[in-house]
């Protein structure tokens, strides 16, 4: 009988957030059976080292790095399991749909799945597909970062990791997501989109705001670390759409568009 594959949430957090993501993989374990791995950076205190943490429900992994594409590195490096769900410290899991979603990448030849993720208990956050699908460059654009569950074994041996020039605390402020899942397909991986609600999270994302100039920038820079100069029209078809959609103004719009071409060009 075939043996299954041990799973783990790979949990990004700080020390001030520290028991209440203690209190997450608690009662994550408690629902699910599910470990996890938890990776605390201590750059917000003077204590430069502390011991690893090992209990039944999860191990503590202590970092004196800051971002955190470093912090999600170290937690796939540091997890013994085969099956790594990529999560922040301010989800919260949905029982069933997580032991779905670990169940179907197991059962898949896929390297990784994407699911989906709620605001609250009966609204999902974006306006997701009812169908699966195959992911390319531009669906992987549109992924956040708790929304992946990968085959770690898979992954490294493609080779490949984080790019730590990305997300927050690094240079570009979000988007370490959609550049590592950019390079699992320019390897030769593979990827699935899978319509099930495996956590809520209550709070606006970190690459959602564009007033913040910060996000634009560094959008431009996501765009062009995954297209190449094929990025430039799909940059400016991203903010036609948005306004558009009405979801930026006409003056907004320019300023946006600005700043992207600064992150852009920059890279």
């Amino acid at each position: 009988m075939k043996s299954i594959m041990k799973r783990e949430l790979v949990i990004s957090t700080v020390f001030s957030n520290l028991e209440k993501t203690k209190m997450l993989a608690g009662q994550c374990f408690k629902s699910t059976n599910i470990r996890s791995t938890i990776v605390c950076q201590l750059f917000e205190i003077a204590e430069c080292f502390k011991p690893n943490e090992y209990t039944e429900a999860y191990d503590i992994v202590y970092s004196n790095d800051r971002g955190l594409a470093k912090s999600r590195m170290l937690g796939i490096l540091s997890s013994n399991a085969d099956l790594i769900w990529i999560a922040d410290d301010d989800i919260e899991v949905v029982p069933e749909g997580a032991i779905e979603a670990f169940s179907a990448l197991e059962s898949s030849g896929n390297d990784f799945i994407t699911t989906k993720y709620a605001i609250n208990e009966t609204q999902e956050r974006k306006s997701y597909s009812g169908q699966a699908f195959n992911h390319s460059n531009l669906s992987i654009m549109k992924v956040s970062s708790i929304e992946i569950i990968i085959n770690k074994q898979n992954i490294l041996n493609l080779g490949v990791g984080f790019d730590t020039r990305f997300g927050l605390g690094a240079k570009y402020k979000s988007g370490e997501e959609n550049v590592f899942l950019a390079d699992i397909l320019s390897k030769g991986g593979k990827g699935q989109y899978l319509p099930i609600v495996t956590s809520i999270h209550r709070e606006v994302t970190s690459g959602g705001d564009f007033s913040n100039p910060l996000t634009n920038i560094s959008k431009g820079a996501i765009v062009k670390r995954v297209f190449g100069w094929w990025g430039l029209p799909i940059l400016f078809a991203f903010y036609g759409r948005k306004f558009i959609n009405q979801e930026i103004k006409a003056l907004q719009s320019f300023t946006c568009v600005f700043a992207s071409l600064k992150g852009f060009f920059r890279l």
